[in-house]
């Protein structure tokens, strides 16, 4: 189990906090923080501990609408969010307001999750194509934004991570 979280959750991590725009560090703090509490008050073994593609891209989401650029700032935002949705969570276990989840068609969660997937992946293509981007508040404006950078990539990057894309497809 130890190696599963070496290998495969701080790596993870790191990429979470890169998609919601905070320092590397702070990837490292959310790899093992939930580890540790969950051990503590965790009941089903099917949940995740820890963020999520989605929960990072949401978070980035927010603190840009926010106007937040300073990573201290980011930060102490991406804090203040934590808590507020753990204490919404808390609030809506205790007065069971899960059922409203059965409401949602299927259509609509997989419409969702596959507009979170496009958006992950172009906001994650500057990485593999050694390009310095800004973020966008829209995926066709980071799109355009790689479109037009196409000329700058750094060819040990793209050989490097086309590489080990590659070994992880094949």
């Amino acid at each position: 189990a130890g190696l599963t979280v070496g290998f495969m959750l701080v790596p993870q991590c790191l990429a979470f906090a890169l998609l919601a725009g905070l320092p590397l560090e702070v990837g490292l703090y959310a790899s093992f923080v939930p580890l540790v509490m969950y051990s503590l008050f965790g009941t089903i073994r099917q949940v995740q501990a820890g963020p999520t593609a989605l929960m990072s891209l949401l978070t980035g989401s927010a603190l840009d609408s926010a106007g937040l650029e300073d990573p201290m700032d980011r930060m102490k935002g991406a804090a203040l969010l934590a808590a507020i949705t753990g204490l919404l969570s808390v609030l809506l276990g205790v007065v069971r307001f899960g059922f409203i989840v059965d409401f949602m068609s299927h259509s609509v969660m997989t419409a969702f999750c596959s507009a979170a997937g496009i958006t992950i992946a172009t906001s994650q293509v500057k990485h593999l194509l050694g390009v310095q981007l800004e973020r966008h508040h829209y995926w066709w404006q980071t799109f355009g934004d790689l479109v037009a950078h196409i000329p700058d990539t750094h060819g040990p990057t793209v050989a490097m991570g086309g590489t080990l894309l590659g070994t992880l497809l094949f």
